[in-house]
């Protein structure tokens, strides 16, 4: 999006990611190339949709077997993997059956994500359907506009990334130990209307480019279990760009000097909703 300021990208580190796309596509490229040990396949059918690795974990050796085989820790160089462009919507509904239906001319049809009429009927008829229920709707059909918008148009781009340059550390280390952290998926916000692969791509490649930069540090304050969940008491850091740091410092901060002033004017705002709701009814 363009501002008098310039162009702004929207990004984030998802540092424990509910989801996992990565390890799936992984393990099932092991199982579907039968690749064995010792005569035995490496991957059963189970391990695809129940990885014993998560894509923090999965992202990290992948970019370390790279690393081991490399001599070049260019600090403008990453290690990426494969791009995953998913709606916002699939985010914002992701407790809901999907596709979304819609009732469109008396039948139902699953609804046109690229057309905002759908998404404006598809809101009329969820909140239609809450008041013939007798649920309370605290915001009305023209208080969803924006939301709207979003769903309409707003895409996320993901992705595991890491500078070269992280790994020099672990492959030039006497201890295999050494170092080792885990990737947090990368994510960043772009628009769906442009439906053009090259400049989704230059999205992303802004955010890399603070990576590229020596903007990343290892978030020892958000740790995580190892590569093997059963190993409680081995935790590694997560690389996250610096600026995930810092704000996360600026959120404790606020927590915890002022926490009052946050709560007091929490109560305030639903007592005003209270009285509110009160007036409505």
């Amino acid at each position: 999006m363009l501002n008098p300021l310039g162009e702004i990208v929207y990004a984030s580190a998802v540092k424990n990611p509910e989801l996992s796309w990565l390890s799936p596509l992984v393990f099932w490229y092991l199982h579907n190339k039968k690749i064995q040990e010792q005569s035995k396949p490496i991957v059963t059918a189970d391990d695809i949709y129940k990885a014993p690795f998560s894509d923090t974990s999965v992202s990290h050796l992948l970019f370390l077997g790279l690393a081991k085989k490399s001599s070049n820790f260019n600090k403008q160089k990453h290690f990426i993997s494969c791009r995953v462009l998913r709606r916002f919507s699939d985010i914002a509904f992701v407790d809901d059956v999907l596709p979304i239906v819609i009732s469109k001319n008396e039948k139902n049809c699953p609804l046109d994500e690229d057309d905002i009429e759908d998404w404006q009927i598809f809101i009329a008829q969820r909140l239609a359907r809450k008041q013939a229920n007798g649920e309370d709707n605290l915001l009305e059909e023209d208080d969803y506009r924006a939301f709207i918008y979003i769903c309409h148009k707003v895409g996320v781009l993901m992705c595991y990334a890491a500078p070269t340059s992280a790994y020099e550390i672990i492959v030039n280390s006497d201890s295999d130990g050494s170092g080792h952290f885990l990737i947090p998926r990368l994510e960043v916000a772009i628009n769906l209307e442009k439906k053009n692969l090259q400049t989704y791509q230059r999205t992303l490649d802004k955010m890399l480019s603070w990576l590229a930069a020596g903007r990343w540090e290892r978030d020892y304050g958000h740790t995580q279990t190892g590569f093997d969940e059963r190993e409680i008491e081995s935790r590694y850091p997560v690389l996250v760009p610096d600026v995930t740091l810092y704000a996360d410092e600026a959120a404790k901060f606020a927590r915890d000097k002022l926490s009052d002033e946050v709560e007091e004017k929490v109560r305030t705002l639903i007592a005003d909703l209270k009285k509110h709701l009160a007036g409505g009814r």
